[in-house]
């Protein structure tokens, strides 16, 4: 049997902004967007908003938000449903792929790190539901592409990618890259210190300054969770306590609250295991 490809779908959930310069009224499907913690139903009303939007003629930034949208919507609903349905899952992710095709670079549209960035992180979500590594190679190839074309997207976000992505693989990968701890670290100080972000529209209601790559906790999940493989427990620890004492003192985006709630279980769970 193929073993177990890492989950990302938590990864996926990290929030984008509203266009300042979209032509289309958006406020509807964001509404309902900052609603998702409400579960399953809220997030479908959102993507059914933002797929209205896409039935209609839509300027080249105003798809790209949508779809972005709409994939951050079905991984964090990929993270919260019993992880044992395996076909819920798996049917998720290949709506998520299918979400993607229109800002496809294959299909003629503009190159975009939205693409290369999204759709790694549902390959890599429907992957890990099936327990298959067969697309490994894939995932590092749209990893890397991503990168190249925009190193900043999601305050260095294909650095987190890359970072899980290598401390996630097994040790032996019989179709792709193996398990790199070392490189894996690198990857994740990157993401961290990335003081970049780039978002398609600037927004008046997000603070510039929590947009940087130290404000992304699913970084740290994944960067303790490696430490504990290469037995540096006291590390991983130390990094843990930290990033829950920034949680608890509410230093974070607020409108990323349910993503960082989730870092916050994630990494409780962490520390019981090391304790």
């Amino acid at each position: 049997m193929l073993k177990k490809f890492p989950v990302l779908i938590f990864l996926a959930s990290q929030l984008s902004s509203v266009s300042a310069f979209a032509n289309h009224d958006f406020s509807q499907a964001d509404e309902l967007f900052h609603q998702r913690q409400d579960g399953p139903s809220k997030i479908k009303e959102a993507l059914n908003s933002y797929k209205d939007a896409l039935t209609t003629p839509l300027e080249q930034h105003d798809k790209i938000y949508a779809i972005e949208q709409s994939a951050r919507l079905l991984m964090y609903h990929s993270y919260i449903v019993d992880q044992s349905d395996t076909r819920l899952r798996t049917r998720i992710s290949n709506e998520c792929l299918t979400t993607l095709k229109p800002i496809d670079p294959n299909r003629g549209f503009s190159e975009t790190p939205h693409y290369y960035y999204w759709r790694s992180v549902c390959l890599m979500a429907r992957a890990e539901a099936q327990s298959s590594l067969s697309e490994s190679s894939e995932i590092a190839r749209l990893i890397k592409k991503g990168s190249d074309v925009d190193e900043n997207y999601e305050a260095a976000g294909f650095e987190r990618l890359a970072g899980i992505f290598y401390a996630k693989l097994p040790s032996f990968n019989p179709f792709g890259p193996s398990r790199d701890l070392n490189r894996a670290f690198i990857h994740f100080q990157r993401s961290i210190n990335s003081d970049s972000y780039t978002p398609l529209y600037p927004v008046s209601w997000k603070d510039p300054s929590t947009e940087t790559g130290e404000y992304f906790f699913s970084t740290y999940f994944y960067y303790a969770e490696a430490l504990i493989k290469k037995r540096r427990n006291s590390a991983a620890r130390e990094l843990i306590e930290e990033t829950l004492d920034r949680l608890e003192n509410g230093d974070s985006a607020q409108y990323r609250t349910p993503e960082n709630l989730v870092s916050k279980k994630r990494m409780q769970r962490l520390l019981r295991r090391l304790n």
